[in-house]
Order: structure tokens, then sequence, then C-alpha cells
């Protein structure tokens, strides 16, 4: 999709019924598919060449932790990444791979586990800090924090005062470490990423699914109703 008039340069064709987010890193773009309730076959990550769109790997696992994938993040100068996996009804969990080649991958950790069924997206702040969310109604935001040692991960909650977002399907942070999260329910809230306290409310789209934020804060949000929207207001933080 072009940047700035949102025209389609590229598309492929899936076999999988369910599409998750797509990821990129390092010239390769990661789509995790499958869905509670269809064929645990489509339950993968697939791994194309952002050139040629040609599929260079389809990850997969056991299904005592390999479910229907949702999304990935990548971590330390890009040897890791984090998997969100919609592993049962019960809880979700966070899968850690190494990295070995763009089709060699290597499971480190299968233990992260979510509070609640439904991980949906997953932002990275940096190596040993990221927010994560639920697909599931009043839930709040989540962290994950790495331990001293960078060995093991601690899931939290991070507390946001005044309006509490109903259903956040996905959350960014700006320059300024400001937290951003998207309620489809109603719109984007901001929120002091110490405090939580609620600092603003951004209402020109109604529903939004999923935000994606840049350098001065232009801002790009899909809708539930399958729609993009692009926000250039080309400001700068003045934290």
């Amino acid at each position: 999709m072009n940047r700035y008039n949102l025209s389609i340069t590229n598309q492929i064709s899936l076999n999988n019924t369910l599409v998750g987010a797509i990821s990129y890193n390092n010239g390769l773009y990661y789509i995790g598919t499958g869905g509670a309730g269809y064929p645990s076959s489509q339950n993968a990550l697939l791994i194309y060449n952002a050139t040629d769109m040609s599929l260079i790997y389809k990850l997969t696992g056991d299904s005592s932790y390999f479910g229907p994938i949702r999304e990935c993040r990548f971590l330390r100068n890009n040897t890791q990444m984090f998997v969100i996996t919609q592993f049962s009804f019960s809880y979700s969990l966070i899968l850690l791979y190494q990295i070995n080649s763009p089709s060699n991958y290597t499971l480190l950790n299968s233990n992260i586990q979510t509070p609640a069924y439904g991980a949906y997206t997953i932002y990275k702040v940096n190596d040993t800090f990221f927010y994560f969310t639920l697909y599931n109604a009043n839930k709040p935001i989540y962290t994950l924090k790495a331990t001293a040692n960078g060995l093991n991960w601690v899931v939290g909650t991070f507390v946001t005062q005044g309006t509490q977002p109903t259903l956040i399907s996905s959350v960014t942070v700006d320059s300024c470490g400001r937290v951003w999260a998207a309620d489809q329910y109603s719109y984007i809230y901001i929120y002091d990423p110490i405090t939580g306290a609620l600092l603003g409310t951004f209402n020109k789209v109604p529903q939004p699914y999923y935000i994606l934020l840049l350098d001065n804060y232009e801002l790009f949000v899909a809708t539930v109703g399958n729609k993009v929207y692009r926000f250039a207001p080309q400001i700068s933080c003045t934290c």
C-alpha cells in the first residue's frame, strides 16, 4: 500500500481462512494465520520475501503450545522474536524464538501465559519491555517485562486512570512515551506512561481497530469497517 495515498501497490492470495497482523523485519514479512474453531492445519507463521512476495518458510509447532498466530515482534538485534498465539479458550501464549536464519527458528520459551484468552497485538518499547492486548472485553493493557537476568519474563498490568477502554485492539507509543490505546468500541485514548492518567482522546475515527504511529505523529488507523485512514499533522513532540 502506498504510504501517502493508500493505494494498493501489491497483493498476494493466501490459502488460509483467517489472517493475523503483518510484521516486517529485515526484508521479510511475517504473517500469522489460523483461528479458533478452524482446522489446526491453518495455524502457522508465514514468512515472505518482501521484494517478490515469495514464501520463504512456514513456521508451525506442536499443538501443546502452538495455536492460531496473531502477531510477532523482534528483539535483541533481530536475533529473537515474540510470537502471539491464541492457544486455548482459557489463555494465550507468547512464544519466544531464536532466529537462526529466515528459514530456521528455535523455540526458547513457551511458558509465557497471558491472564485470559485472546492475546491480540504486542508493541515493543525496548528489548526488555513490551505492551500487549487481549481481544477480550473489559481487559486492561498488559505489560511484559524481562527479569534482571533477561532470561525470564513477567506479565503485569498497565493501570489506566479516567476512561478505561472496553475492547483494546492495539497499542502504540509516541516519541514522548505516551501510550495510545485503540478502543474498538469507541476512540483512541492517550495515557501518561507513568501514572496512567488520561491525557487526551483522538476521536476522528470511530471504532479504531489497529493504529500505527510514525514520525511527526503521522498516524494510520484501520477501522472495523475495513477502512484505513491517514493523518499527517507534521507536529513534533513537546514533552
